[in-house]
C-alpha cells in the first residue's frame, strides 16, 4: 500500500494514479469491505483519528484536487 506522506503535487503522473488505487483501498480495508491488508503498517495513521474513515475520505479528497488541477479525469 502507498500512501505517502508528502503533498500530492510532489507525485508524478503515476505516482498520483496509484496514490488513488491505493487509498481507495485502504477505504476499502477501513470500511470491513474486504479481507485482506487489516494489519497494513500504512493505515496506522488514519486508525490514529478519530475518524478514520473521515482521515481517508479528506485524503483522498486532496488527491482528487490535484488531479483536477492537472485537468485528469
Amino acid at each position: 500500500m502507498r500512501l505517502w506522506s508528502l503533498a500530492p503535487d510532489y507525485l508524478d503522473r503515476q505516482g498520483l494514479a496509484a496514490c488513488w488505487r491505493e487509498a481507495l483501498l485502504a477505504q476499502a480495508v477501513l470500511a470491513g469491505r474486504t479481507k485482506g491488508y487489516r494489519d497494513h503498517p500504512q493505515l496506522a495513521r488514519f486508525r490514529a483519528t478519530p475518524d478514520p474513515l473521515a482521515a481517508v475520505g479528506d485524503y483522498l479528497e486532496g488527491v482528487a484536487a490535484e488531479a483536477s488541477a492537472r485537468t485528469y479525469s
